[in-house]
């Protein structure tokens, strides 16, 4: 499985500006030197292994935020609003929250691959989605989605994001559904 650089990007750019300088430079002794190098020169338009962007979570919730169970929804909101500002600006002109749910597919593939995330059920101010073909076992991950998710309905004009997660991957199902709703 892999992650676009942008989102990976995006997880390292959150430890800087949240942590400062000092709380990257702490994560980034947690790894090889090999590994360090990578985090430093991460191209947007690439592509890279998951596992990557899950151990810079994981490395980066145990030693900065270690008690905040709000840490990847704080890390997904960071990532929609670092992506989406900066490389994926036409997302946000497309106006409603609908219109970004019904291009759900093409959005993910944007940020990771394999996998398709599918429109179960779209009304006005809600929506159900179903993500099928990566099976990356991580509920970590799970909550950095529902975090960028939630922004995403901000930013596209939705007010009070309200997002459930009734069957994950990481609890031994075969795909992960989001549903939220908006108003």
């Amino acid at each position: 499985m892999e992650v676009k650089g942008t989102a990976l990007l995006s997880a390292v750019v959150f430890v800087e500006e949240t942590f400062g300088e000092s709380g990257k430079q702490a994560v980034l002794q947690e790894f090889d030197e090999s590994t360090r190098v990578l985090y430093q020169r991460i191209l947007p338009n690439s592509w890279y292994d998951l596992d990557l962007l899950m151990n810079w979570m994981k490395t980066a919730h145990r030693l900065l935020a270690p008690y905040d169970s709000r840490f990847y929804r704080k890390m997904g909101r960071f990532s929609a609003d670092y992506t989406l500002n900066r490389f994926y600006r036409f997302l946000l002109a497309l106006a409603s929250t609908e219109r970004v749910v019904r291009r759900a597919t093409a959005i993910w593939h944007n940020y990771y691959r394999p996998g398709d995330m599918e429109i179960v059920e779209l009304e006005p101010k809600r929506t159900h989605l179903r993500l099928v073909g990566f099976q990356h076992n991580s509920a970590e991950f799970c909550e950095r989605v529902m975090g960028w998710m939630s922004r995403v309905v901000e930013l596209t004009g939705g007010k009070n994001p309200i997002l459930e997660h009734p069957v994950c991957i990481a609890k031994g199902n075969e795909s992960c559904e989001y549903i939220g709703s908006w108003t």
